[in-house]
C-alpha cells in the first residue's frame, strides 16, 4: 500500500489546524507478505479523509493498525498527541472508534438498544455489578440511554427511539440511524 494525498479544491483545512491522527511509517508484515509499507497518514481537526484503493492494497490492514487490531511491525500511531496501543479497548478509551462495512444488527432490539450496545465500551461496572443490577449498573446504563438517545437525534433517525426492532424499520431510517450499512471508517471522537 502506498499513499498519495490530494487536497480538496473546496473546504480548505487550515495547514495550522491540530492534528488528530497520525501515523507515521506504519508497516505490516505477515511473514515474507508486506501487506502495509511504510504508510504515512496525518488527520487534522476539521478534515474528512478517505482512504481508497483496489481489493488487496491493504485498506483494511491499514486500519487494523490505526485502530489496535494489529501491531505494526514498525511505525507509530497518535491520536491527539498521544501514542496508540495496539489493544483495540485502549484506541476506543483513547476517543477512536471504528465501524465496519458488514454490521451485524441484534434484529430482536431496538435501534436505541442497538445505538447503546455501541457504548459499552464506556461503561465501568463489573459483571457482578451489572447481574445484581446495582446502583452503579443503573447509573451507568441510563447514562448510556440518554447518550444513545442523543446520538440518535443527531444522525436524525426520524423516529424517537420506540420499541421498534431496527431491522422491521426502514432501510433509510437505519441509515440515518447509524445501523444500517456503513461503510468502514475510523471515526474520531
Amino acid at each position: 500500500m502506498s499513499t498519495h494525498t490530494v487536497q480538496p479544491a473546496a473546504h480548505q483545512v487550515a495547514s495550522d489546524a491540530a492534528v488528530i491522527l497520525q501515523a507515521k511509517a506504519v508497516t505490516m508484515r505477515f511473514g515474507g507478505l508486506v501487506a502495509v509499507d511504510a504508510v504515512d497518514m496525518t488527520v487534522r481537526n476539521g478534515e474528512i479523509v478517505g482512504l481508497i484503493g483496489p481489493n488487496g492494497a491493504g485498506k483494511t490492514t491499514f486500519f487494523n493498525c490505526l485502530t489496535g487490531m494489529y501491531k505494526p511491525t514498525s511505525g507509530e500511531v497518535t491520536f491527539n498527541g498521544a501514542v496508540l496501543p495496539p489493544k483495540p479497548r485502549k484506541v476506543v478509551q483513547a476517543g477512536m472508534a471504528r465501524t465496519f462495512q458488514n454490521i451485524r444488527l441484534f434484529p430482536n432490539m431496538t435501534a436505541l438498544e442497538n445505538v447503546m450496545v455501541g457504548r459499552y465500551c464506556r461503561t465501568t461496572a463489573g459483571a457482578l455489578t451489572a447481574v445484581l443490577r446495582g446502583p452503579k449498573f443503573h447509573r451507568e446504563e441510563e447514562a448510556t440511554r440518554v447518550r444513545a438517545t442523543e446520538l440518535l437525534e443527531y444522525v436524525g433517525s426520524g423516529q424517537p427511539p420506540g420499541p421498534q426492532p431496527a431491522l422491521r424499520r426502514s432501510a433509510s431510517a437505519r441509515d440515518r440511524a447509524g445501523v444500517g450499512h456503513w461503510s468502514e471508517a475510523a471515526a474520531a471522537r
